[in-house]
This record gives C-alpha cells, sequence and structure tokens, in this order.
C-alpha cells in the first residue's frame, strides 16, 4: 500500500472526503427521517422556522415564486463556468495557482454527526481558502442572521478538513431578485473584492450599483461556538430517530 506522506496533498484530502462519504454512507445512527448525515442548510434553515425544515422533509420542497427566480438568477451566475469531476475540483485546489470552486459539496466529520455542505463558491488561493461566496437574490438588501451562520459554519468545517483558514473572509452578494444584471458581471464581483482585500481589511461592505456586497473576517472561535450550540440543542433534539 502507498504511503499516504508519499501522496500529494490533493489526493490525500481527496481520499479523506471517499472516506468520510463511505462511512456516511454506512452510518447506522440514523437521524430524523432515517437521514444519515445532517446539511448545514437545515441548521440555517432552523433560524427561520424549524417547522419549515419538518415540512420539507415531509412534503419535498414547495418552490415559491421568489425561490424559483433565486435559483433561475444562481443558475444564470454559474452558467459560464466548466463542469468538472470531484477529483478534478480537488486536485486543481492544490496545484492551480487561483481556483474558484462553484456548488461542490463537502464531507465533514465532526463530534460523530456527519455534515455536508455545498457553498455557491469558494476562491482558492494556493490550496488555501480565501473567500467564502454566497449569493442571495432578495428584496431585502441586508443579509440575515441564518446567512451568516451558514457561511461561518463552511467556513469552520473547512478547517476540520485540514485547510489553513488564517487568512479566510465570507462574502454575502445580496442582488435584488430581479435584478437586471448579466451574469458575467455577478459572477465576477468577487474577484473584484479579494483584489481590495488588505491585510488590515476586516468588515466592508460593497457597492456594486442595486448590488449589495457585505465581507467579513472568518472568525473560528465564533462559527465553532455556533456550531456547536445548533448540535447541542435545537439540530440534536429535533433529529434523533
Amino acid at each position: 500500500m502507498t504511503d499516504s506522506l508519499e501522496l500529494p496533498e490533493w489526493q490525500v484530502k481527496y481520499n479523506k472526503q471517499l472516506s468520510i462519504l463511505g462511512e456516511m454512507k454506512e452510518n447506522e445512527n440514523l437521524l430524523r427521517f432515517d437521514n444519515r448525515y445532517i446539511k448545514i442548510s437545515d441548521i440555517t434553515s432552523q433560524y427561520y422556522c424549524e417547522k419549515k425544515v419538518e415540512l420539507r422533509y415531509v412534503h419535498g420542497d414547495i418552490d415559491t415564486e421568489e425561490k424559483l427566480l433565486g435559483r433561475e438568477k444562481h443558475d444564470e451566475v454559474e452558467q459560464e463556468l466548466v463542469e468538472i469531476t470531484m477529483q478534478q475540483a480537488w486536485e486543481q485546489i492544490f496545484t492551480v495557482d487561483r481556483f474558484s470552486l462553484s456548488e461542490s459539496l463537502f464531507f465533514a466529520k465532526y463530534k460523530d454527526n456527519y455534515l455536508v455542505f455545498k457553498p455557491d463558491r469558494v476562491l482558492f488561493v494556493a490550496g488555501v481558502p480565501k473567500i467564502l461566496i454566497e449569493y442571495k437574490f432578495s428584496r431585502y438588501s441586508r443579509p440575515f442572521i441564518s446567512h451568516h451562520v451558514q457561511l461561518q459554519t463552511e467556513g469552520y468545517l473547512l478547517s476540520k478538513l485540514g485547510f489553513d483558514i488564517s487568512t479566510l473572509y465570507y462574502l454575502i452578494i445580496i442582488a435584488p431578485i430581479k435584478a437586471d444584471r448579466d451574469s458575467k458581471y455577478l459572477s465576477n464581483i468577487p474577484k473584484r473584492i479579494y483584489e481590495m482585500i488588505k491585510l488590515y481589511t476586516k468588515d466592508e461592505q460593497y457597492g456594486f450599483r442595486d448590488i449589495n456586497a457585505y465581507l467579513y473576517k472568518f472568525n473560528k472561535e465564533t462559527a465553532k461556538r455556533t456550531l456547536n450550540g445548533r448540535l447541542n440543542t435545537g439540530i440534536r433534539r429535533g433529529m434523533p430517530n
């Protein structure tokens, strides 16, 4: 057997993802609704309404006009991206100087819980995550607490996967739900903001016409407390079968 120390870093981390995924599929400690894992989106949704999460599992998603428009806008932003395999993604994270990864699943294990998350986008530079990005299409112009919790949790789990998150930021981009902006304009906003980040940058707000972008310095301890709180209270009480 090849010693993992001889493998490139991307291969080690990719193999770890496969290992967690395999364990998750065999996990017999079923949660509510016979789930073998917890989706980060469910943790954040509970800040809005726990009953909403339950109804989604029982009856499926209900497509409101706002949700359909938001999904359409998300698809437009990602339409110019090239689809790659999970293995290719992990290789490029560590072999491409600047790599933007969108809509890719990550698998983590934390305190005997299997967790799955899919960031809208992550900007990696030389194998280091620099910005976690979330696009929101809404009639509101400011982020909700659930948006912060989602990105903080994703950032914390990236650290548990072995990534250096010491220089990590998270970015919430909020556009009007009927924003008349081409997809390339929206897609380029994270790159433009990354170029403006300095060593002393903390929290900033940027305006791009009718689009608001909120940049926050990731705080690992805050993220850890938030995740532990959800796992120790509502999410765990609501989940076991």
